[in-house]
């Protein structure tokens, strides 16, 4: 084996701590909560430019209808 020191995906460190017998399953990884809940805050800040964006134009134009 030309690279002894590599041991396959169990040798990075989020790999180390088993999900085992969790009912959190994939969330028991620390990695993924934090990729998980990273999206969750993106997508509120998604939800919140899209109102701010409706809000904006409504004060711009005074009118409530979506058409031109």
């Amino acid at each position: 084996m030309p690279y002894p020191q590599y041991r396959g995906a169990a040798s990075f460190p989020a790999m180390t701590e088993a999900a085992g017998a969790s009912r959190l399953g994939a969330l028991a990884h620390r990695n993924f909560r934090l990729f998980f809940f990273g999206q969750g805050v993106s997508l509120i800040g998604t939800w919140m430019q899209s109102v701010a964006l409706g809000w904006l134009v409504l004060e711009i134009t005074n009118s409530h209808s979506p058409s031109a």
